[in-house]
């Protein structure tokens, strides 16, 4: 009879213990809102094991949210927007910071807040993506690619070698070499990467990327085929990728 209280959850109590929290890991689309535009802009990303959360808009400016870990909890801090390599913002900086609140689903189904800076202000609203957990592998070869906002001007050639390292080229005239590891389980990896050769190479930067069928950003022109999109940041630039496999 003890033995049964025990299971029952009346005498030890470890049943009743809530269950660990789930975290918030995967890729996200969704869209923003600024304050007095007329339509919401889409927004496309990811949040890796870790919590850090990097996303594009459809117009190619990169934000890396503060820490988002799991389900059911609030957050808050600073959002970190890059325009698109070598374009500016309407004030003429290339960076620009938000402070940014919001709140995750219980469910994991969604992510959503208000960011605000002097002059502008926000809400947002990303939804998990089914495809999170539909693992498509970056295979070895070569991948054409542009950088993302720079309307298809600025290409970049990859080729991925069966290690998961890649090296190539862009239109900036800069080398391009990195890592990619997957997050177990999910079609989600982290990069690293390194572009020199030029003043206005990005150097060093990390971020993540995931892999889908879809051009999200119709630069392709909408083709059928294996695509991946990786965000990438350090503290003075960032940029949004879309590669095609060939």
């Amino acid at each position: 009879m003890l033995l049964l209280a025990g299971c029952n959850g009346s005498g030890g109590g470890g049943n009743n213990s809530p269950p660990p929290p789930v975290p918030v890991t995967g890729i996200y689309f969704g869209t923003y809102t600024i304050n007095g535009a007329a339509s919401p802009v889409n927004v496309y990303g990811a949040i890796d094991s870790g919590g850090t959360a990097y996303f594009a808009d459809q117009f190619g400016t990169l934000y890396v949210l503060p820490t988002i870990t799991n389900t059911g909890t609030a957050f808050d801090g600073t959002m970190t927007a890059y325009a698109p390599p070598r374009q500016t913002f309407a004030n003429g900086q290339s960076i620009a910071t938000f402070s940014v609140s919001g709140n995750t689903s219980s469910d994991g189904v969604f992510v959503g807040g208000t960011f605000s800076q002097p002059g502008e202000s926000g809400t947002f609203q990303l939804n998990y993506e089914p495809l999170s957990i539909s693992r498509i592998t970056v295979s070895s070869g070569s991948y054409q690619g542009f950088y993302w906002g720079n309307g298809g001007n600025t290409a970049i050639t990859i080729t991925v070698s069966p290690n998961n390292t890649f090296s190539g080229t862009d239109g900036f005239g800069c080398q391009i070499s990195g890592a990619i590891s997957y997050v177990p389980g999910l079609n989600l990896f982290t990069v690293t990467a390194d572009s020199t050769g030029q003043a206005m190479c990005a150097g060093k930067v990390s971020g993540l990327g995931f892999a889908g069928t879809e051009d999200l950003t119709g630069q392709f022109g909408g083709v059928t085929g294996v695509y991946f999109y990786v965000g990438a940041s350090h503290a003075n630039a960032g940029f949004a990728a879309e590669f095609k496999s060939q």
